[in-house]
């Protein structure tokens, strides 16, 4: 199956998913608006029929997909190995990355490496921009029987040193006006942080900007030639400078989920970075009066008591010393790994049963679950001690109404 091929074959099709918790990124609304009304599988191996049928634009859309896989094979095996899958990016394709190289480039606050950002996008213009002008002038000074002037002596030692620490300076100084502008927007939807992200892009960036970069943009050039290997294995080399530097700055980052977050503090804080930014004069200072209000109340949040997928099929619970109890032994890793970034959860608790002898508890009995017991399920029916949780309706309304008022369990 290629890209175009026309399908036929049984599938189950779902409904877009919704957040995975409260307050998460809302996955049907992106859905919505990209005009995906649903997803899912085949069941079974689908069929590949003849063309026909097809939306008049298909054969040009399938023509240019084709086109980007083939270039990508070409990077990816001209390189070989996990560089091979992150110098696929050229094109686009990032999909057969390592998710432990993902993982750490998250860690240590590189993982924009692997996005089409605007950093990329001028460090690109700027080397093709550079190249052009160069030839532009070079060629004018040719038919006009010009020599060009010899640079000023200077010393190659002043001179590289003078360019690296302006490089240094101007990377330092983006990680931390970026770092500072976006680091409570990353917490906010992905719970997590990277306090090493300055010096692994210190690091890494120089790495990224001066060798990756301008090699893959001279191989895209040389690839319609033929002459593109000496570029890729540039690009080849220094990818394994960076997967080895930001994996070392992994392995000694030492935080990283910091759970939830509240949501008062992220609006006061995100006013004050606008009124920061939009001002020019004294009244900057009106920034302050809300960084003082917001980042006091940051940690004044209060996780969920019960976690629920959507299908219901899925529940998770606290139960302290940060274990995350789960009703299923084969979870949804994506909802779980969500749930433990913001629960602060290290180790998941799969769902005990008990017995005794060939007779089985029932567990809709409270006296029946032993003292120590922290979670367990049978017969589809779970029953956990967790801490106490908040009342679905406040005592006031219950007197108001001649209820009894709830109690606290």
């Amino acid at each position: 199956m290629t890209a175009g091929s026309i399908a036929t074959g049984y599938v189950r099709l779902l409904p877009p998913t919704g957040p995975v918790r409260p307050d998460s990124y809302d996955f049907s609304f992106d859905s919505y608006f990209a005009g995906i009304g649903a997803s899912g599988f085949f069941l079974g191996n689908p069929k590949i029929v003849a063309s026909g049928g097809a939306p008049p634009a298909a054969p040009l859309s399938s023509a240019i997909e084709k086109a980007r896989e083939a270039i990508a094979d070409h990077i990816s095996g001209s390189i070989g190995g996990a560089e091979g899958e992150i110098a696929a990016l050229i094109v686009g394709v990032r999909a057969g990355i390592p998710e432990e190289i993902n993982e750490a480039m998250r860690r240590t606050g590189i993982y924009h490496i692997i996005s089409i950002s605007g950093l990329h996008m001028a460090l690109v213009a700027g080397t093709i921009m550079g190249l052009l002008r160069g030839a532009y002038a070079g060629w004018s000074d040719y038919r006009a029987g010009k020599a060009t002037a010899p640079p000023p002596r200077r010393s190659p030692l002043a001179f590289i040193t003078r360019k690296f620490l302006l490089a240094t300076g101007g990377l330092a100084m983006t990680s931390i006006i970026a770092g500072s502008a976006t680091a409570l927007f990353a917490i906010w939807h992905f719970q997590r942080v990277s306090p090493l992200s300055l010096f692994a892009n210190l690091a890494v960036m120089p790495i990224v900007s001066l060798v990756v970069i301008p090699a893959a943009v001279l191989s895209a050039l040389a690839m319609p030639f033929g002459a593109d290997g000496p570029f890729l294995y540039v690009v080849g080399k220094g990818l394994t400078a960076m997967i080895a530097l930001s994996g070392w700055i992994s392995e000694r980052s030492p935080i990283d989920a910091v759970g939830l977050i509240s949501l008062q503090s992220v609006l006061l804080v995100t006013i004050a970075l606008v009124i920061a930014t939009m001002a020019t004069t004294w009244l900057r200072l009106a920034a302050l009066p809300f960084v003082l209000a917001g980042l006091p109340t940051i940690t004044e949040t209060r996780a969920p008591d019960v976690l629920i997928s959507e299908d219901a099929h899925l529940v998770a619970l606290p139960i302290g010393g940060g274990e995350l109890a789960l009703n299923r032994v084969r979870s949804n890793e994506f909802a779980t790994d969500n749930w433990k970034r913001a629960l602060k959860s290290e180790t998941i608790v799969e769902p005990e049963t008990i017995d005794k002898g060939d007779v089985r508890f029932d567990i809709a009995d409270p006296a029946d679950l032993p003292t120590d017991a922290p979670f367990y399920c049978t017969a589809g029916l779970c029953l956990a001690r967790i801490r106490p949780v908040r009342s679905l309706r406040s005592p006031k309304t219950a007197r108001q109404r001649g209820q009894p008022a709830p109690s606290r369990t």
